[in-house]
């Protein structure tokens, strides 16, 4: 008889444990939908952000000014570990490091070509 009441005690250790288990994953899941919901209202807010930035950019220097103006750099996919320099058409050099931003890049490039 003592083996049954241990094997009776052991279910119920194994079903108090599980039950445990299930309560630690539900929450588990809710905290990850909750922080899926607010990185989503973050991008959002970031999109919105890049928006406004943009708007402002455009009232501010005019069309010009804005991502993807239709000039298209010459970019080498070369990987390279030391600096690169760039030889601008106005005969000015640019010296930048190998993870520049393209981006940041390409706006700079711009603006001393204007100049």
């Amino acid at each position: 008889m003592a083996s049954r009441s241990t094997s009776t005690a052991r279910v119920a250790d194994l079903e108090r444990r599980l039950a445990e288990a299930e309560a630690a994953r539900a929450a588990a899941e809710t905290a990850r939908i909750e922080a899926e919901t607010r990185l989503a209202a973050v991008e959002e807010a970031r999109a919105r952000l890049e928006r406004l930035l943009s708007q402002m950019r455009r009232d501010a220097f005019g069309a010009k000014s804005e991502k993807g103006d239709g000039i298209a750099p010459a970019v080498s996919t070369a990987v390279t570990s030391g600096p690169i320099e760039i030889a601008l058409s106005n005969g000015r050099r640019v010296i930048v490091p190998p993870d520049v931003d393209a981006g940041v890049l390409t706006r700079f490039v711009q603006i001393l070509e204007r100049a």
